[in-house]
């Protein structure tokens, strides 16, 4: 079987669902997928020539993996139980999930993942180290010109995931992926502004988020001040994603008084 490429989170199964909302302790049934996805679940699984990298709520990892009988072992760690596997759909149990710990399986969770047949490694691949350094949030609190360097770091994301995205689908989906932008047939814009974007995680605290935002908008509205000339969306929404870059480099920004 062909292990390598992109494989696309599609859902969570558990034998005893009432059991896993008893341990996190959901009185709601909506509310278990606030707890699973971060724990245990993943938007993508990308595996290539050896590496393996996978995005969990804000959580981007990458490691060495080996595929042995049934099992996946991640930077020499078992870390999930192949239940079932074919080119089109596998079935993982999550090892490292402390629920599943036990001796019965009356608990285990599943997680279902779908190959995406489209998706090739080549120059614009969003899934790659170098395109998630962003993701990386110092345990210190961040200089404002530290924020414009993760800010630059997140449009030069979206750009590649846009640019790779527009090459194999028809329409570009942000659902579930950590993008402040919204695409349409027509162009891109700057969602608004809500703390509870996942994007604005990273950043510290509401005064950081904010100082964030506001220096993106800024940048999008400086990007489109100009007449933007583009055969095509992909171009047109390009030139945008590129000039915000190059605006976002130019920034200097000074230290507040009371960070000094």
């Amino acid at each position: 079987m062909d292990w390598e490429g992109k494989w696309n989170f599609k859902s969570y199964k558990a034998h005893d669902i009432q059991a896993l909302y008893q341990h996190f302790k959901i009185r709601k049934s909506g509310e278990i997928d606030e707890f699973m996805l971060h724990l245990v679940g993943a938007d993508y699984v990308f595996l290539n020539e050896g590496k393996a990298y996978s995005l969990s709520g804000m959580h981007y990892q990458s490691g060495d993996y080996v595929i042995q009988d049934d099992f996946i072992w991640i930077n020499g760690q078992k870390a999930f139980q192949i239940i079932e596997g074919n080119p089109d759909r596998i079935i993982l149990k999550p090892l490292g999930f402390i629920f599943n710990q036990d001796d019965t399986t009356a608990n285990d969770v599943f997680l279902t993942y779908e190959k995406d047949h489209q998706y090739t490694t080549f120059e614009l691949d969003y899934t790659a180290p170098k395109y998630n350094t962003w993701r990386n949030q110092s345990k210190d609190k961040e200089k404002r010109q530290d924020i414009i360097n993760r800010l630059k770091q997140q449009v030069e994301y979206s750009r590649i995931y846009f640019e790779k995205e527009s090459k194999l689908h028809q329409m570009v989906k942000t659902i579930g992926v950590e993008l402040p932008f919204l695409f349409y047939n027509n162009g891109v814009v700057v969602e608004k502004f809500h703390p509870a974007q996942k994007w604005l995680k990273y950043y510290q605290n509401y005064e950081d988020q904010t100082f964030a935002y506001n220096m993106l908008l800024h940048a999008f509205k400086q990007s489109t001040y100009e007449i933007i000339e583009a055969d095509d969306i992909l171009a047109y929404n390009s030139i945008i994603f590129n000039r915000m870059q190059d605006y976002l480099e130019t920034l200097n920004v000074s230290i507040p008084s009371e960070e000094e």
